[in-house]
């Protein structure tokens, strides 16, 4: 009786590892096939990097002919680079066929900034009143 309790343990045990060893190797096999497009995504990923930081540069470099405020200046130069980094992200989850990722973080975005938008809804509106008057060019009769 014993005995045979122990057989059954270990045919469970046997089975058990089995699967999870295939899992394993099956693992380790997709990984392999997936290895030149993880390669091609890091290789994209330093590329995406480079040029978020140049074009950053660029618009730093040529924002001041446009406005004169430094901080809005700065502000759309960050914001520039942002989006670049941002493109490149999903660009880089697509070459690893994770186009469901990009999907699923697309809309948690969407939701994040929806409950933000109304959770800070005063202070957004401060944070634009506060652009566009930094935007438009203080008057001099109003002093």
């Amino acid at each position: 009786m014993v005995l045979q309790a122990v057989f059954a343990l270990t045919s469970d045990f046997s089975n058990t590892l089995n699967l999870v060893t295939d899992k394993l190797v099956a693992w380790a096999e997709q990984f392999v096939v997936m290895l030149p497009n993880l390669v091609v995504a890091v290789l994209l990923l330093t590329v995406t990097i480079f040029a978020a930081r140049l074009v950053k540069r660029l618009a730093t470099r040529f924002l001041p002919r446009v406005s004169h405020s430094v901080t809005i200046n700065s502000l759309i130069a960050t914001l520039v680079y942002f989006v670049v980094l941002l493109f490149g992200l999903f660009f880089v989850l697509s070459v690893l066929n994770l186009d469901k990722t990009v999907t699923s973080l697309l809309a948690g975005v969407g939701i994040i900034g929806l409950a933000l938008g109304f959770a800070f809804q005063d202070i957004a509106a401060n944070f634009i009143s506060g652009i566009i008057i930094a935007i438009q060019r203080p008057s001099t009769w109003a002093t």
